[in-house]
């Protein structure tokens, strides 16, 4: 035999809280279907499912524990079933977190009663299509700068000989000889990186200190040679 909640029938507020929560099924013509027996059944139920589910871990028995893991795993799967009223969804890290397609397609997928866990399901077997697509679309950007900076390289290159003319290998050897003597590797790494090192205006500023420190001196009768001063130096000297 069921046992009864005797809260249910002494508390009125209890009674009002259960009866609420409980689920009624009417028939064709709108009248419950439900004898007052399985509704009294029912609202125990509920009523003994709100102790537990209210009551601290500690006051509780070990069945009682039991029963509340079984309770909430229920309500979880309950939960999971329903229909959302917005979808959230997580994406893999280092993707945006752009909710708009979800948006757009939300009506559709409440219209076909798609709920979150299934909508997350969705996003999982499309992520490896996005992350392609996004994979093609970085390749294809980086493609087009590559190809912009090596037209940009080509055309200073063109500038540079053009300007220099038919003093291109004596120019290349005073800039080689400024280099050797002043700019890290690293430097140079860097110059060559940034396209700087093509550029016209910056080689021939290489050439005239290059020109300098080839330029040996006589100081006090002797032979100086300024291959191993400073371009401070030799541009201003004491």
């Amino acid at each position: 035999m069921t046992e009864i909640n005797t809260d249910v029938a002494q508390n009125p507020n209890t009674a009002a809280d259960v009866k609420n929560a409980v689920p009624v099924t009417p028939n064709a013509d709108g009248q419950d279907t439900k004898s007052s027996l399985d509704m009294a059944v029912d609202q125990n139920k509920v009523a003994e499912e709100k102790r537990i589910l209210e009551a601290k871990d500690e006051d509780l028995s070990d069945e009682d524990k039991s029963k509340k893991a079984e309770i909430l795993k229920a309500k979880s799967a309950a939960q999971a079933k329903v229909v959302p009223e917005k979808y959230e969804v997580k994406v893999p890290e280092g993707f945006s977190n752009d909710m708009s397609l979800l948006e757009t397609i939300t009506p559709v997928l409440k219209e076909i009663g798609v709920t979150n866990e299934q909508a997350q399901k969705l996003a999982d077997a499309y992520m490896p299509f996005f992350k392609a697509k996004a994979e093609e679309g970085r390749k294809a950007v980086q493609a087009e700068q590559e190809q912009s900076f090596k037209t940009f390289i080509d055309g200073e290159k063109k500038n540079t000989k053009d300007k220099f003319g038919a003093k291109w290998n004596d120019e290349m050897s005073f800039i080689a000889k400024f280099r050797d003597a002043h700019l890290s590797p690293k430097t140079v790494e860097l110059l060559n990186a940034s396209g700087i090192a093509e550029n016209y205006e910056f080689l021939s500023d290489l050439a005239k200190f290059g020109r300098m420190i080839s330029e040996d001196k006589l100081v006090d009768g002797k032979r100086v040679s300024n291959a191993d001063k400073s371009p401070a130096d030799i541009l201003f000297p004491k």
